[in-house]
C-alpha cells in the first residue's frame, strides 16, 4: 500500500474512531449525571485578596487550625464573573497546604445552607495548567523526534484515553457488564494504537495478533484466579464507595479487578509485541534468504531481552503506584503474613504476576506469527 493510501486510512480510521466514540458516550454515558454539573456546587476562581489568618487550638496539646478569609472571581458556570467571599480552613498536622494568595487560581466549593445562606470555601488549587503545559512539552518532544509517526502515535494515546474515560467510565458506572468493557475496550485501543502508528500492513498483523493473544490470556487467568483466590473486589474504601453508587445496578467489584488486570497489562503486551514484530521484520528486510526457524529464534531471542526489563517494570509500576495503600495496611497488619495475605495486596501481586505472564506467552506467540507473515516459503 502506497504512502499516500496508508494516510488516507489511517484519517478515516481517526474519525470512523471518533464517531464511534461519541456514538457510544451518549449511549451509555446519558444515564450517568456524574462530571456534568460544572459551576453548580464546584467552580474555577481567581483570588483577588486576602484578609487577617486567625489561628486557633484544638484541646491541649492538640491540633492547630487557621481560617484564611478570602475575596474571589469565579470563572466558570452559571455564577462566573461574581466576587464572592470564600474560607479557607488549614490543619496543622501532618501535610498541609500553604494558605491561599492573590492571583492563585482555585476550585471553589459552594454550600447552601437550609436557611438560605450560601457560603463558598477553598477546595484545592488548581493544578491542571502545569499539568497541561507538561503535556504540551511532552507531545512536541514525540513529535521532533518521532516526526509524523510521533503525531500518530499522540493521536492513538488521545483516543485510547477517551475509550477509558468517556466510554467505559460511565459504561462502569451504569453498571453495565465490566467484562465485555473492558475487552471492547482493550480490542479498540490495540488496533487505533498499531493501524495508526504503523498502519495496514504485515507488522501490524503480527502485533495485533501477538497482543490480542496475549491479552485474552491475561482475561483468562484473571477470571480463573478470581474464583481460586475466593476474591470479592473490596481492595479498600473507594470499592465500598463504589458498591454503593449505583444500588439499582450494583457495579461489580470483581469486574473491576478483572478490567484493572487486563488494562494494565495492555500497554506491556502491546510493546513486546510491536518491539518483536519490528524487529524480526528488519530482519527480514535485510536478510532475504532467512529461514523460518531462524528468523523465530531470532523473535524469542529478541524476547528475552525484553522479558526481564519489561516484567520488572510492570511489577514496579503496581507496586509503586499502591504505595501508600500498602504502607497503610502494613500499619494495621499484625505480621507480614497477614499482610500479604489481605485482598488489596493479593490483587496487586495477582496483576503483576498475570501481566508478566502475559509478556511471556506474546513473545513466542509473536515470533511464530511472525514467521508465518514475513516468510512465505521455508
Amino acid at each position: 500500500m502506497e504512502r499516500t493510501d496508508q494516510r488516507g486510512f489511517k484519517m478515516v480510521l481517526i474519525l470512523l474512531s471518533l464517531l464511534l466514540l461519541w456514538i457510544t458516550h451518549i449511549t451509555y454515558g446519558r444515564d450517568v449525571k456524574i462530571l456534568k454539573n460544572e459551576g453548580d456546587y464546584m467552580s474555577h476562581a481567581k483570588v483577588l485578596s486576602v484578609s487577617q489568618i486567625e489561628e486557633s487550638h484544638v484541646g491541649e496539646g492538640g491540633l492547630t487550625t487557621a481560617e484564611v478569609p478570602f475575596r474571589a472571581l469565579i470563572s466558570s458556570g452559571p455564577h462566573k464573573g461574581k466576587e464572592v467571599d470564600g474560607l479557607q480552613t488549614l490543619v496543622y498536622h501532618g501535610p498541609v497546604s500553604r494558605s491561599v494568595a492573590v492571583g492563585d487560581k482555585i476550585l471553589l466549593y459552594r454550600v447552601e445552607f437550609p436557611n438560605g445562606e450560601t457560603q463558598y470555601f477553598f477546595n484545592s488549587f488548581y493544578r491542571l495548567t502545569p499539568i497541561f503545559y507538561l503535556g504540551a512539552v511532552f507531545a512536541l518532544l514525540v513529535i521532533l523526534l518521532a516526526h509524523t509517526k510521533g503525531l500518530y502515535t499522540l493521536i492513538a494515546l488521545i483516543l485510547s484515553i477517551l475509550a477509558v474515560f468517556v466510554v467505559f467510565v460511565p459504561y462502569v458506572l451504569g453498571g453495565h457488564n465490566i467484562y465485555a468493557g473492558a475487552v471492547v475496550v482493550c480490542i479498540y485501543s490495540i488496533l487505533i494504537t498499531i493501524f495508526l502508528t504503523n498502519g495496514l500492513s504485515k507488522k501490524s498483523m503480527v502485533t495485533i495478533i501477538g497482543c490480542t493473544i496475549g491479552v485474552i490470556f491475561a482475561g483468562l487467568m484473571s477470571v480463573y484466579m478470581d474464583s481460586v483466590l475466593e476474591l470479592t473486589g473490596v481492595t479498600g474504601d473507594t470499592s465500598v464507595h463504589l458498591n454503593l453508587f449505583n444500588l439499582e445496578k450494583p457495579i461489580d467489584l470483581r469486574g473491576i479487578v478483572f478490567a484493572s488486570i487486563l488494562i494494565g497489562a495492555l500497554g506491556a503486551v502491546m510493546d513486546v509485541a510491536m518491539d518483536i514484530s519490528s524487529s524480526l521484520y528488519e530482519i527480514k528486510s535485510h536478510a532475504p534468504k532467512i529461514k523460518f526457524w531462524e528468523l523465530v529464534g531470532s523473535g524469542i531471542n529478541v524476547g528475552r531481552d525484553l522479558m526481564g526489563t519489561m516484567s520488572n517494570t510492570l511489577i514496579l509500576a503496581y507496586v509503586g503506584g499502591g504505595l501508600s495503600g500498602i504502607l497503610a495496611m502494613a500499619l494495621s497488619s499484625h505480621n507480614l503474613s497477614e499482610l500479604l495475605n489481605r485482598e488489596g495486596i493479593i490483587v496487586e501481586m495477582l496483576q503483576a504476576l498475570i501481566g508478566s505472564m502475559a509478556i511471556l506467552l506474546t513473545i513466542p506467540i509473536t515470533a511464530l506469527t511472525a514467521g508465518l507473515f514475513y516468510i512465505r516459503k521455508n
